[in-house]
C-alpha cells in the first residue's frame, strides 16, 4: 500500500512541494540574516567614518567667539580673527599632507568656509565703524596674534580636540618629511650639475675612455704613411 502510494504522482508532487517550501523558508531566513548583517555593517562603517573625521573635533564659530576674549573689544576681535585665520591654516595643512592636489572633504569645506566668512565679516564690520588708520592697526594687531606662540598654545589647548590635534601633528610630521626629501633631491641635483660643469682634471682625462668622435677624428688625421701601414695587406710584407 505504501509502495503504491509513493508511486502516486499526486503524492510525489505534494511531497516535493513540502520539501520546496522547507528550502524556501530556509532561503528566506538566510536572506533576511544577510540583509541584517549588511545593514549593521553599513551603520558601523558610517559611524567609524563619522567618528574618524577630525573636523567634528574643530570648534564652532560660536565657541571661538565665546572662549576668546581680550582686554577690550578691539583686542577681542583681533584675537578671534587670528584664531579663525589660524584654523584655516590648520585645515589647509592637514589636507596638503593628505593630498596636495586633491579636494577638501565635505567637513573641511564646511568648517573652512565658516572660519573664512567669520574672519572676513568681523574685519569688514570693524573697518566700517573705524577710520582707515584704525583698520590698518587692527590688521597689524591680529597679524601679531597669529604669530604669537604663547597665545597659540593657550587657545589651542582649549579649543582643539584630540582628533584634530593628532591629525595636525601627523600633518606637520608628514610635511616636514616631504620637505626634507625635496631638499635632499635638490641638493643631489645641484651636486650633479656642479660635477658636470667642473673642468676635467688630468687624472680624469687619463682614466676617461676616448669618445667616439675623438676616435673618428684620430683616424681622419692619420698621415698617409700611417694609413698605408694600416691598409697594407699582409702579403706585402
Amino acid at each position: 500500500m505504501e509502495t503504491n502510494l509513493c508511486r502516486c504522482p499526486l503524492f510525489t508532487y505534494l511531497l516535493n512541494l513540502k520539501r520546496l517550501r522547507k528550502i524556501s523558508d530556509r532561503a528566506h531566513v538566510i536572506l533576511i540574516a544577510a540583509l541584517l548583517f549588511l545593514q549593521c555593517s553599513s551603520i558601523l562603517v558610517l559611524a567609524q567614518a563619522t567618528s574618524s573625521d577630525y573636523t567634528n573635533d574643530l570648534p564652532s564659530v560660536e565657541r571661538v567667539k565665546a572662549e576668546i576674549k581680550g582686554s577690550d573689544p578691539t583686542d577681542t576681535l583681533a584675537r578671534q580673527v587670528a584664531v579663525f585665520t589660524y584654523l584655516q591654516a590648520y585645515i589647509d595643512r592637514i589636507k596638503s599632507n593628505r593630498d596636495y592636489r586633491g579636494n577638501f572633504t565635505p567637513g573641511e569645506q564646511k568648517m573652512l568656509g565658516a572660519y573664512r566668512l567669520a574672519a572676513y565679516q568681523m574685519s569688514q564690520d570693524y573697518a566700517k565703524t573705524h577710520t582707515a588708520a584704525e583698520a590698518q592697526a587692527f590688521e597689524r594687531l591680529h597679524g601679531r596674534y597669529e604669530m604669537d606662540s604663547a597665545f597659540y598654545k593657550d587657545w589651542s589647548k582649549r579649543l582643539i580636540g584630540p582628533q584634530t590635534a593628532s591629525a595636525y601633528k601627523n600633518a606637520e610630521a608628514g610635511l616636514a618629511a616631504s620637505g626634507e626629501r625635496n631638499y635632499q633631491r635638490r641638493c643631489s641635483n645641484i651636486d650633479r650639475t656642479e660635477l658636470r660643469s667642473r673642468p676635467p682634471t688630468k687624472a680624469s682625462l687619463m682614466t676617461r675612455p676616448p669618445s667616439l668622435p675623438a676616435v673618428v677624428w684620430s683616424w681622419a688625421v692619420l698621415p698617409s704613411a700611417a694609413w698605408a701601414r694600416v691598409l697594407r695587406p699582409a702579403s706585402w710584407t
